[in-house]
């Protein structure tokens, strides 16, 4: 945990509805933010732009904190699908009761919505039967790809339950499933599987607008960076971000933030110019005029077969012309991509029989074939990007 940033939550005014705000010269108040957001909509939808000292590094934790005081909504990318390092920092950030205060709702990308119930039940202390609560990332309508059965899931939750039991009662968190709900015991077939699949991001983005505002909530989204751009792919493209989708609503309600990884970005031989646990403004610091192609160079897309109508991934470009500031707010540095090393799924043959069998249903579902338990976590991490 960063100095100074652990022990009780802080001082903070909440809103009527629970979310925070502060009295900082740091970082605008909310309604300030919506008195800006009103004057611009006639002006067409616009990016929000970093409110702090153009540049200038800062602890990551305490950006995240701020950000939270500030804005009704911030994106905060995972940085790798059960990546190590990343998940380090978010451990940290999500076990400070400092920023638990400052927040009213997390929605998780890998929880599944027809379990919100027992997400519920497990984050405010309750005991949960590992067999209902592994259910919550075993049952997204991504499976049977992704990394979701990387231990790294269920610790986060373990953090976030943990935390939470330190605070008033008055300023606990919630959880929200960010996977739309869907029933695979029903699905026997891809027809099936296609008619009960529901889009992530237009799905994420219209459940935060509700909790931000119309419940006047503050909301941290807690998803795969592809998700989370503030422009679209491109021109017309309906693939658009959900960060995206909430700004075409609500211009300048949203801080978006992601994670550095030097070898995506081609910059490994200047990683001396950061420290891990900083965040770095894109706006004004040289990482932000980068090449936006870079930040995503392996993001697959779900496509069918039109001769066998089988569906498989294809890889795309994303962002060609564009830059990293246009991406994100703030960049946060955890370490030499090399130390991203990637959690596998911790499945055992015998203890989790049952459902590496149900694994294979669904992948013959969805792809006309058994699933590969060993050869696609990594893919299927860059296929949750874009499209599902």
């Amino acid at each position: 945990m960063d100095p100074g940033m652990a022990g009780a939550a802080p001082s903070v005014t909440r809103r009527s509805g629970g979310s925070v705000l502060e009295g900082s010269a740091t970082g605008a108040s909310w309604g300030s933010a919506m008195i800006v957001a009103i004057c611009l909509m006639a002006a067409g939808p616009v990016a929000v732009q970093p409110q702090d000292p153009a540049g200038e590094p800062m602890d990551a934790a305490e950006y995240v904190r701020r950000s939270l005081g500030a804005f009704p909504i911030v994106c905060l990318a995972e940085g790798g699908h059960a990546a190590r390092e990343p998940h380090r920092f978010l451990q940290r950030l999500l076990s400070d009761t400092a920023v638990l205060a400052a927040v009213d709702v997390i929605i998780v990308e890998f929880a599944a919505g027809r379990h919100q119930a027992v997400l519920d039940a497990y984050i405010r202390g309750e005991d949960v039967t590992f067999s209902a609560l592994s259910r919550i990332w075993r049952d997204t309508q991504q499976s049977p790809v992704g990394p979701w059965d990387s231990p790294l899931y269920q610790e986060l939750l373990r953090v976030i339950r943990d935390a939470n039991r330190l605070l008033p009662s008055s300023q606990q968190v919630r959880v929200l499933a960010g996977d739309p709900p869907i029933d695979w015991e029903a699905i026997r077939t891809r027809d099936e599987f296609t008619a009960a699949r529901i889009p992530r991001d237009p799905y994420v983005a219209k459940l935060a607008m509700e909790q931000a505002f119309v419940r006047d909530k503050t909301v941290l989204i807690l998803f795969g960076g592809a998700h989370l751009p503030r422009i679209p792919i491109a021109p017309g493209d309906p693939r658009n971000s959900l960060t995206h989708r909430i700004l075409l609503r609500h211009p300048g309600t949203v801080r978006a933030i992601g994670f550095l990884n030097p070898e995506n970005l081609g910059i490994e031989n200047r990683i001396d110019q950061f420290e891990a646990g900083k965040v770095y403004p894109t706006d004004g610091h040289w990482v932000g005029g980068l090449d936006a192609a870079r930040f995503f160079p392996m993001v697959y897309t779900p496509v069918v077969d039109t001769t066998t109508g089988r569906q498989g991934m294809q890889p795309i470009r994303l962002y060609t012309d564009r830059k990293v500031r246009e991406l994100f707010d703030a960049l946060i540095f955890v370490g030499p991509s090399s130390q991203w090393e990637i959690v596998p799924a911790s499945l055992d043959a015998e203890r989790d029989a049952a459902y590496i069998q149900e694994l294979h249903r669904r992948s013959m579902i969805r792809f006309g074939r058994p699933h590969d338990t060993r050869g696609d976590q990594r893919r299927g991490e860059d296929a949750l990007g874009i499209g599902g």
